[in-house]
């Protein structure tokens, strides 16, 4: 609904009858003119008492005297006062909401005033059809009008209060709500600056209207708490009329929907341009659309908590699913980490077993290796002895041998009784599966131990005696006890027996 708003730049269009008399003794006037047939006195009167009239709520009569004024004006030649004089008739039809009948003064109005080139008048002019616009509802169009309004008055420096203030109401009602509050922020401080108490108590209103359309009933209410402050004492039917009709919305803002309906009629009581039948009317209206807004707030609070108790509902059922699902996968997932874990105890019991198995096959090839090298060296030895015991006994059979006889066996025998490289190395790789990581140990606890040192300590590990060793190396029983003596000093107090079963 367009709030009725007066039509304050015709008040400026109209200043020159500022401090005209009242009714009454114009009408007085006006036939002293007629009397001395003094047309163009008679016509100015005329436009006093018509402009008296429409502030003071008589419409029809203030209609007819603008008319006739402008007839006069039109007979004598001249138009400028004609268009002048339709400002009150502007005034009438926008108190009977006319729209049509304002833009068929306002746009000729508007046409003279650009071909005479008046600024001031194209300024007023332009807020007449604004205004004309406002009330046929073509809100955009007004809105137009009022910026070009605002344009031209700033050129020629007038004051933009006014224009800002209709601007305010249209861009509200088109539903630009920053560009509403804005216009009349503007409005409030340009008034405040000129000391226009008029202007700035619309102001206000025209703030709490764009507020409340925006939702902020609470700041509206405080812009209307404001505008009311300034009223107070004025004997003004219309402020009071559209003070009760911008509350009224504040109220619906805010839900109170009882006061809303008590302000709007209240609206209504004071609008002198309705029939008793138009005022009736408006009031079956009014408790048809507050009853309405009513039950719609009841029923927008009503499906607000359904709304939210289905939301509480989903979300149990939502977080019921959720843990219903999480038990399930919980239980799922511990079933088959229990069967990854019996098949993984599966492979880690014959991974065992297979390395166990395993060391006993090495295990036993290692011990076939020593026993046959055992076997060897003791049939190599029986040979070296018997040989000496023949060549001790029966010296005539060393005379039977040719040198070179001799040196072959004896070459053989040399070869029979040394451990070679290729041996050792053979001895080493099936020592080390039984044993894994022996001889890095053994060379990290003796730093500086030689190859003689690495095979005793080895073959200690096999628990062999120092002749054992020795017929295994080759050697003499003695070079395995220096060799042990000469380790057990690098060792210290621990030996090489009880350091190579830690190993």
């Amino acid at each position: 609904m367009k709030i009725a708003l007066p039509i304050l730049f015709l008040i400026k269009s109209c200043l020159v009858f500022a401090q005209a008399p009242r009714p009454d003794s114009l009408k007085m006037a006006v036939e002293m003119a007629v009397q001395k047939n003094d047309r163009l006195a008679q016509a100015e009167l005329l436009r006093e008492l018509a402009w008296e009239q429409a502030n003071a709520g008589s419409a029809l009569e203030a209609l007819e005297n603008a008319q006739r004024a402008i007839a006069i004006f039109g007979s004598l030649g001249r138009p400028f006062e004609a268009h002048k004089t339709t400002s009150v008739l502007l005034i009438v039809h926008q108190q009977l909401h006319n729209g049509d009948k304002i833009l068929e003064y306002a746009l000729p109005a508007l046409e003279f005033a650009r071909s005479v080139r008046d600024s001031p008048f194209i300024a007023r002019t332009l807020g007449a059809v604004g205004i004309g616009f406002d009330e046929k509802k073509e809100y955009g169009k007004a809105l137009a009008h009022y910026l070009e309004e605002i344009k031209m008055e700033e050129s020629i420096g007038e004051s933009t209060a006014v224009a800002h203030l209709n601007a305010s109401s249209s861009s509200t009602l088109i539903g630009n709500f920053d560009e509403g509050l804005g216009h009349a922020n503007i409005c409030i401080q340009q008034s405040e600056m000129e000391g226009d108490t008029g202007t700035l108590i619309y102001g206000q209103m025209a703030k709490a209207f764009a507020l409340v359309k925006n939702g902020r009933a609470a700041e509206a209410a405080e812009a209307v708490a404001v505008a009311e402050k300034l009223a107070s004492g004025m004997e003004d039917v219309n402020l009071s009329r559209d003070l009760s009709l911008i509350k009224s919305l504040v109220h619906a803002g805010q839900g109170d929907f009882r006061q809303a309906y008590f302000q709007h009629k209240k609206f209504y009581e004071m609008d002198s341009t309705l029939s008793s039948l138009q005022r009736n009317a408006q009031f079956a209206a009014l408790e048809t659309i507050y009853g309405t807004q009513k039950k719609e707030a009841e029923n927008a609070l009503l499906n607000l908590r359904v709304h939210r108790q289905k939301r509480w509902l989903l979300g149990i059922l939502g977080a019921s699913f959720l843990l219903g699902a999480m038990v399930w996968l919980q239980r799922k997932r511990l079933k088959i980490n229990a069967k990854l874990l019996e098949t993984e105890k599966m492979l880690v019991e014959t991974e065992r077993q297979r390395l166990t198995d395993e060391k006993a096959f090495h295990q036993g090839n290692l011990d076939n290796f020593a026993q046959s090298l055992r076997e060897k060296n003791s049939v190599i030895e029986s040979l070296k002895n018997d040989l000496e015991n023949q060549i001790q006994i029966t010296p005539a059979i060393k005379l039977t041998h040719t040198a070179a006889e001799k040196e072959h066996l004896l070459d053989q025998l040399t070869q029979a009784t040394i451990l070679t490289e290729e041996q050792w190395r053979s001895f080493r790789q099936k020592f080390e599966l039984v044993h894994v990581g022996f001889f890095q140990k053994f060379g990290q606890a003796v730093a500086d131990a030689t190859d003689a040192e690495y095979r005793l300590a080895a073959l200690t590990k096999l628990e062999m005696t120092n002749t054992e060793i020795a017929s295994m190396l080759g050697i003499s029983p003695e070079s395995v006890i220096k060799t042990r003596y000469r380790l057990r000093k690098k060792l210290g107090s621990e030996g090489l027996a009880a350091l190579v079963q830690t190993l």
